[in-house]
C-alpha cells in the first residue's frame, strides 16, 4: 500500500508516508463445528471481482469434492432488475448452470457471522482490492484463505503456505490446485488456520490504533 501511495505521489518524501490498514470489528468469534463448506462473501461485481473466476475453479474442484459446498454470499438487498449486484448474480447463476455444478449455492445478502464461524476456506479471486477486509474476517474466523497475488495488500495479510495460499494472478488451473490441496488434508488445513488466526491479530483495534 505504501508504495502505491508513493508512486502515486512521487514528490512526497517516502518518510512522510505510511498506510494503515483497517482494523477488525468483529468480536472474538464463536466455536462451532466448521462444516465441509468453502466461502466467498462480498459485492458480486465483474470488473474488480471476477466472481466468474471462482466458478471456474471450483469446475475443476467439484467433481473431486463432492461433500464440500461453494457458498457465495452477497448481492443486492433489493434484487431489483436494475441493480448491478443482481444483473451479475443472474449472470452467475447462468455459469453455474451451463457448467453443471450442483454444489454452488447463492445466498443473497445475508449476515455474515454464521457463514464464517461455519466454513473453513474463503476464496477471493479478485482483479483488485483496496485492502480485502473480508480476508482478515475470515482469518479471525479460523478460515484459510486463498487470494489472486493481484493487489498490494495481498502480501501484508497473507504469508503464504503458512496462514493461506497466494496464487500467481489469473492462473485458473493453480487456483484449483491450491484449493484442492487445502480440502484433501485435513491437518494441512488445521495447522494453515491456526497461523491465520494468529496473523488476524496483527489487524486488531488496539494495534491498528496505536499505529493511529
Amino acid at each position: 500500500c505504501k508504495t502505491q501511495l508513493m508512486k502515486r505521489w512521487p514528490w512526497i518524501p517516502s518518510k512522510k508516508i505510511n498506510s494503515i490498514p483497517n482494523p477488525l470489528s468483529f468480536e472474538k468469534p464463536k466455536l462451532v463445528t466448521k462444516k465441509k463448506q468453502v466461502l466467498y462473501l462480498g459485492r458480486l461485481e465483474y470488473v474488480a471481482k471476477r466472481l466468474d473466476r471462482l466458478i471456474w475453479v471450483w469446475k475443476a474442484v467439484e467433481p473431486n469434492f463432492p461433500d464440500w459446498k461453494l457458498m457465495i454470499v452477497g448481492g443486492s438487498r433489493s434484487n431489483s432488475p436494475g441493480d448491478y449486484q443482481h444483473r451479475e448474480a443472474l449472470r452467475l447463476k447462468e455459469l453455474v448452470n451451463k457448467l453443471g455444478l450442483k454444489n454452488v449455492f447463492f445466498e443473497g445478502h445475508k449476515d455474515s457471522n454464521s457463514y464464517y464461524e461455519e466454513s473453513q476456506v474463503f476464496c477471493l479471486t479478485s482483479s483488485q482490492e483496496g485492502f480485502g477486509s473480508v480476508l482478515i474476517e475470515a482469518m479471525q474466523h479460523g478460515m484459510v484463505p486463498v487470494a489472486f497475488d493481484s493487489f498490494p495488500a495481498a502480501k501484508e495479510i497473507i504469508d503464504s503456505k503458512q496462514n493461506g495460499v497466494l496464487v500467481v494472478p489469473f492462473q485458473i488451473d493453480s487456483y484449483a490446485q491450491e484449493l484442492q490441496n487445502l480440502l484433501k488434508d485435513d491437518t494441512l488445513r488445521t495447522e494453515m488456520a491456526k497461523e491465520a488466526k494468529k496473523k488476524s491479530r496483527d489487524f486488531g483495534i488496539d494495534k491498528v490504533g496505536e499505529q493511529w
